[in-house]
């Protein structure tokens, strides 16, 4: 039962933030999308060459920090009073959100060839992503359990 509380809630909240990431880079004329920034860094900064697996490999990139913190969610869930509700997954995903930004702002510094961003509006963008993805984890896992 414990990876399904995990990887439902992950599926789910993932792509919802993911979703919305790709509607905001299409309606602002900027890249947003987190999956393929992740594999743009990837093809630029090791060894993988190839498109398809640095894309591939950024997907699943994503899709693991999305089951870290639902991770995170699911044990302050189940240790603490505050329960999977909406109002506890937005203040996690704003707070999963700030740490979003910090961990895009240091990778982006550290790798030798980071793909072109307009950072600031990236990082505004993050933020209501993760609250989206905060959201969505507390509605799934109320859900399924």
């Amino acid at each position: 039962m414990r990876y399904i509380k995990i990887l439902i809630p992950t599926l789910v909240a993932t792509s919802a933030m993911t979703l919305f990431s790709y509607l905001l880079s299409e309606s602002a004329d900027r890249n947003f999308k987190e999956p393929k920034l992740l594999g743009e860094i990837i093809k630029r900064n090791t060894p993988v060459k190839s498109p398809k697996k640095s894309q591939a490999l950024g997907w699943i990139a994503h899709y693991l920090a999305g089951m870290a913190f639902i991770s995170v969610y699911d044990k302050i869930w189940d240790k603490s009073s505050k329960k999977a509700s909406v109002k506890s997954g937005l203040l996690l995903g704003g707070v999963s959100g700030l740490i979003g930004i910090i961990v895009w702002r240091s990778t982006l510094f550290v790798v030798p060839q980071p793909p072109y961003l307009p950072r600031l509006k990236f990082y505004t963008q993050l933020f209501p992503a993760h609250l989206i993805f905060g959201g969505f984890a507390a509605k799934t896992s109320r859900m399924i359990r």
